[in-house]
């Protein structure tokens, strides 16, 4: 989806939010939505790639009155629940890759963050080369797409081992990209001794998902 389309969205839900009495979501929503003007030709998974880029600041946390990134997060994460359950995919999953792009910064101030991000998209990013050059970042397009692609198999064990092999396959990923693949879908905080062991998690919690998605008759 294109921002600019999801920039409506967000105009939606930050009017409903307000009808509903939530002027923190509201609010939360209308920065969001102005940190994507200007950018209406990027798609939503770039975009969040791209935020997921910008340097971590220590000195922008939040105080108890200010909107927070974490915040944010739980907004959109309600969107993404709604989304879900009428079976809008793409939206759905745009807004999960979003949210998690934001997860290094969930303690920041979210005027501050929007106000660094949207200085940090407009800045030349500088090309590399060198022994001097910034050792590369995990690969954030990658790693969402991978975990959307294992989350929407639902309980399907077909789809799934065959998500899994393409994932086992790719040797353009690092450990690290793997490891975060694994976090991300088993919805843990573990930190893998190797990629055998952050594959075996991913298995095992597809496991779990469909042996409960079975006792509660979701199969």
């Amino acid at each position: 989806m294109k921002v600019a389309a999801f920039r409506a969205i967000l105009a939606a839900a930050e009017e409903l939010c307000r009808g509903g009495g939530n002027e923190t979501a509201a609010q939360a929503l209308g920065l969001l939505a102005r940190l994507i003007v200007g950018r209406g030709q990027m798609t939503v998974a770039v975009f969040a790639t791209q935020l997921a880029g910008i340097p971590v600041s220590a000195a922008s946390g939040a105080l108890a009155a200010e909107p927070t990134v974490a915040g944010l997060q739980v907004t959109l994460r309600s969107m993404l629940d709604f989304c879900e359950a009428a079976g809008a995919k793409t939206a759905a999953k745009d807004i999960r890759a979003l949210s998690d792009s934001l997860e290094a910064h969930a303690a920041e101030s979210l005027n501050v963050f929007c106000v660094q991000a949207d200085a940090w998209l407009a800045a030349p990013k500088p090309r590399g080369g060198g022994k001097g050059a910034a050792k590369k970042r995990p690969d954030e397009a990658a790693i969402t797409s991978y975990v959307a692609e294992l989350r929407d198999v639902g309980t399907d064990r077909a789809a799934f081992e065959a998500a899994l092999a393409k994932l086992k396959a790719d040797k353009s990923l690092k450990s690290a990209e793997v490891a975060e693949i694994a976090r991300r879908y088993a919805n843990t905080v573990t930190k893998y001794r190797s990629i055998a062991a952050a594959h075996a998690d991913i298995a095992s919690a597809f496991t779990q998902q469909a042996r409960f998605a079975n006792k509660v008759g979701c199969s």
